[in-house]
């Protein structure tokens, strides 16, 4: 049931977002229109119009990239030292990555 709840709550989201977006943007919604009218011919779209619908699918993946459905997100790193075949990789304690920006 999580799994189920979690993929709709992620649809839902992104749902809201491309809404906001194309509300913000309405002369990106015009373009989006008029590419899909212009190729679809009435029809629902399916994967094969990607190549004929460039616009929309940036426009899609901008969507995607702006809304970051995930901000609060754990960090990946390692527990604990390891040997991942035959390389020692060493668990990195907090605050030894920098940033390697010149301080004025």
């Amino acid at each position: 049931m999580d799994l189920f709840v979690a993929g709709f709550i992620t649809v839902m989201e992104t749902f809201m977002w491309s809404l906001t977006c194309m509300a913000k943007f309405p002369h990106v919604q015009e373009k989006v229109q008029k590419e899909l009218d212009d190729n679809l011919e009435g029809r629902f779209p399916t994967v094969d119009d990607r190549p004929h619908t460039p616009y929309t699918d940036a426009t899609i993946l901008e969507i995607f990239r702006f809304s970051s459905l995930t901000p609060f997100s754990l960090p990946h790193a390692i527990a604990y030292d390891s040997v991942f075949e035959g390389n020692r990789v060493s668990k990195l304690e907090r605050g030894r990555i920098k940033n390697k920006k010149k301080e004025k």
